[in-house]
């Protein structure tokens, strides 16, 4: 799919384990820089969407500017 230039895809894979066999689809955009996953879908959600319903609330009430903060320090966290 084709929006304002860009290419744009959906790819599906597999992960196989002794649970069964569950479907991963991918979203990925062409750039200069090479193809980038933006997207991932497991177990039927797209993570984008996830995010966005798990971040509605706090935007609305602190403003993007606390959830930007909120986020790096949650980085800061998982990766020390």
């Amino acid at each position: 799919m084709s929006r304002r230039g860009r290419e744009r895809y959906v790819v599906e894979s597999h992960v196989i384990s002794t649970g069964g066999d569950n479907p991963v689809r991918y979203r990925l955009e062409k750039t200069p820089q090479g193809w980038k996953i933006y997207d991932i879908d497991m177990m039927g959600a797209w993570l984008i969407q996830v995010y966005q319903q798990q971040f509605a609330g706090q935007l609305q009430k602190s403003g993007s500017d606390a959830l930007i903060k909120y986020l790096q320090e949650h980085n800061a966290r998982s990766a020390g």
